[in-house]
């Protein structure tokens, strides 16, 4: 039965790549190909296409810029706010490990700092770590921050581009043979 399996899997995986392959054109004229344009293989740059991927990219480059693109003038204090909190809290922890980790650096080859007042190495070294992990935890924030920011813009470009009635009504047109049933949103 394994073997079977694996047989199959070999031939579904066979096929898949053989229709993954480029086809040529049977000419008789030469060939050539473009290469003149950079096409994107993974798509990823296509997402930035349109007037919502702008108003993204404008976010991810600066903080703000996709709200500003939207017209939203109101949530730029907002956005600057949460960007400039996160920045400050995260330059904060870096300072405060840096401090605790040049503590623990200097009491392990037993130089004297004065004006700290843990003196135990072990001590100082559990407080060292968790000023790191709190720095990493930090870095997170931040990132979350600036891609919400960039949700925020991306889906809100798309949201001023959908259209909205009013009409919000159902009408049955009789038809032959059936009944159509419409739906206006």
């Amino acid at each position: 039965m394994k073997t079977f399996a694996v047989i199959v899997l070999f031939i579904v995986n066979c096929s898949i790549c053989i229709g993954q392959a480029q086809s040529i054109q049977a000419d008789s004229t030469t060939t050539k190909v473009d290469t003149s344009s950079t096409q994107d293989a993974y798509g990823i740059f296509s997402m930035f296409s349109g007037n919502p991927g702008k108003a993204a990219l404008y976010s991810l480059i600066v903080p703000g810029a996709g709200q500003v693109y939207n017209k939203r003038y109101w949530k730029l204090p907002i956005v600057l706010a949460a960007e400039g909190a996160a920045i400050y809290f995260l330059v904060d922890n870096i300072n405060i490990y840096k401090t605790w980790d040049k503590r623990w650096k200097s009491l392990a080859i037993g130089e004297p700092c004065d004006g700290f007042e843990v003196e135990d190495l072990a001590q100082v070294k559990t407080i060292r770590d968790n000023a790191r992990s709190q720095k990493d935890n930090q870095w997170l924030i931040f990132l979350g921050v600036h891609l919400i920011v960039t949700a925020d813009a991306f889906i809100d470009r798309h949201l001023i581009e959908f259209d909205v009635s009013d009409d919000l009504s159902i009408r049955l047109n009789p038809t032959f043979p059936g009944i159509n049933l419409a739906y206006n949103f």
